[in-house]
């Protein structure tokens, strides 16, 4: 293979590699600013998504590039394809997560208490979801266990009842309209990117059957410090 594509392709490698721990943080601070009702930790999500993007478009860049190689390898092009798609998927998945910040900056005259557990509860199902879908990925291992299904699953229900319980309290004048309406778009951020982490661990156990890529040490270590 052509030093020059297989330099190129790992430096794509680490952009996404990179995007992802960024995206992971994100998560992190944005379903803690629900939790704890910090509109100040809110914000700073806001503030850092041009840092996301700026990845996605390194990595759409690069990948591109080793597209257009006269001498890329046709397993080397389904290699590059599949990173494409995942930066896709995290690209989609990071602005859910900013979604997330900001019905949490507008959500402000509710508090997640235990009156809304199921959100709390939520966001930690989304957290692994999303984790064990990067793990997956970039340590290339389609031998760990799929407990995506059943944990996207509870999210589904703990949304269904969460919903229930707000437009109840809206018709009763618990809580206003606006409140009721950033409680969806929030349940809804969440479903989507436990959804889209989904399909990332879809792509890696149906692609890297055929074709198993390893990260550099230094990035599967790296991932093996968010277990």
């Amino acid at each position: 293979m052509n030093l020059e594509i297989e330099i190129n392709y790992n430096i794509t490698k680490g952009q996404l590699f990179s995007m992802a721990m960024l995206i992971q943080k994100a998560l992190v601070k944005s379903l803690a600013s629900l939790i704890t009702g910090d509109t100040g930790l809110a914000q700073s999500v806001i503030d850092d998504d041009e840092k996301i993007k700026a990845f996605e478009i390194k990595v759409n860049e690069s990948s591109l590039s080793t597209l257009l190689f006269d001498q890329t390898p046709s397993r080397m092009i389904g290699s590059v394809l599949s990173l494409q798609k995942l930066n896709h998927l995290l690209e989609s998945i990071g602005n859910h997560v900013v979604n997330i910040a900001v019905s949490t900056r507008n959500f402000c005259s509710v508090k997640v208490n235990d009156e809304y557990n199921e959100l709390t509860c939520m966001a930690e199902y989304c957290l692994m979801v999303y984790t064990e879908a990067i793990n997956l990925f970039f340590e290339m291992n389609t031998h760990l266990p799929d407990k995506q299904g059943l944990l996207i699953k509870k999210i589904l229900n703990l949304k269904t009842m969460l919903l229930h319980k707000t437009v109840e309290k809206m018709f009763f004048g618990i809580i206003y309209f606006q409140d009721a309406l950033e409680v969806v778009n929030i349940c809804k951020s969440i479903e989507s990117i436990s959804e889209l982490s989904r399909q990332i661990d879809y792509l890696t156990r149906s692609f890297f059957k055929i074709n198993k890529i390893s990260l550099p040490r230094a990035q599967s270590s790296a991932i093996r410090e968010l277990k």
